[in-house]
């Protein structure tokens, strides 16, 4: 059963930013509105992209960056909902972004600076690891010292 979402999305044309940060910060301002709330499940890609007349690649990357900063979550056959948790990110009265807080970085708007607090790498995604490129580099080094 095919479950309409109430949330109508638009990508503007003359912004000349690209369709990903179009669709990603008009993701966030919904979120941060609250007319996306905790918890709620967001349409499919293929449904928001045959929705936008978008590629649907470009939906599952921005859901993939909006799952990386916190905004997200993926459920495995589940699907994707508005994360429990948002990152940090607090406004002033004006109702403009002065700082953006997300866990160790922090980023204020008025002095533009950068500072992180702690070095900690975790661990790395072995999913991101080119082992194609890799063994093709690799057998290509083994033929040139034949």
């Amino acid at each position: 059963m095919t479950r309409i979402w109430n949330y109508r999305l638009r990508i503007d044309e003359r912004q000349e930013k690209t369709i990903f940060l179009k669709l990603s910060n008009q993701i966030i301002s919904e979120i941060l509105n609250g007319r996306l709330k905790k918890g709620e499940k967001l349409p499919s890609t293929r449904y928001l992209a045959t929705e936008l007349q978008i590629n649907r690649k470009t939906v599952q990357l921005v859901y993939e960056d909006l799952e990386a900063q916190g905004w997200l979550n993926t459920q495995l056959r589940k699907g994707t909902f508005v994360s429990d948790y948002f990152p940090d990110i607090q406004r002033s009265k004006s109702g403009t972004k002065s700082s953006v807080n997300v866990n160790s970085l922090v980023l204020n708007s008025s002095q533009e600076t950068l500072s992180i607090d702690s070095f900690d790498d975790g661990f790395p995604d072995l999913s991101l690891v080119p082992y194609e490129l890799f063994s093709r580099a690799y057998r290509h080094a083994l033929i040139k010292i034949t």
